[in-house]
């Protein structure tokens, strides 16, 4: 059951964060600034490390699908 919550969770997280960058890439800019983006990378970036330490696919595929999302806000920025 807690891969099911944690699958939604998934989706939901990139639902909104996909939406937004759709919108960042529409209009060519960014409203984060780069700090704030390369904060949010190297977050996810060690949080990928520690799932996959762990051995948990689906925060894995979170962490992944969010660095890969604020890697291209951060080339709009």
């Amino acid at each position: 059951m807690s891969d099911y919550i944690g699958i939604f969770g998934l989706i939901l997280i990139t639902l909104g964060f996909g939406y937004e960058m759709l919108k960042t890439v529409r209009r060519r800019k960014c409203n984060l600034s780069r700090g704030v983006l390369l904060l949010f990378i190297s977050a996810s970036v060690l949080l990928f490390y520690h799932a996959l330490q762990l051995g948990d696919i689906i925060f894995m595929s979170l962490n992944l699908v969010v660095t890969v999302i604020n890697l291209v806000n951060l080339y709009f920025s």
